[in-house]
């Protein structure tokens, strides 16, 4: 992909290699606070290390779902409400993908 990983990530990747299964994506889910995923599951919160802005900004797009933008039985507050989330995530796809040097899938 061609940006450099930092230490943390690197060390990171390396300790959890055998446990990555299938690709990174990018989701939220009811009741989920951090939204990073691999096949096996919702990864803890904080994991892969990335920035302190990104990390924040992960954490924010969680709440933001969890506030009720997306209900459970009703959907999203509106069509708009629902672009301007997915627009949010693609940025924050781009830039986990390249804080990570891997492709990441966004999911919404």
């Amino acid at each position: 992909m061609g940006t450099r990983r930092t230490p943390e990530v690197e060390a990171w990747l390396a300790e959890h290699a055998g446990e990555l299964v299938g690709p990174v994506r990018l989701m939220v889910d009811h009741g989920v606070d951090w939204p990073v995923w691999t096949d096996a599951g919702a990864l803890p919160a904080g994991e892969p290390p990335v920035s302190p802005g990104l990390h924040a900004e992960l954490v924010a797009w969680c709440e933001l779902f969890a506030r009720g933008n997306a209900r459970p039985e009703e959907g999203w507050a509106g069509a708009d409400v629902r672009r301007a989330f997915v627009r949010q995530g693609r940025g924050l796809q781009r830039r986990l993908s390249a804080e990570l040097d891997l492709d990441v899938q966004l999911r919404v």
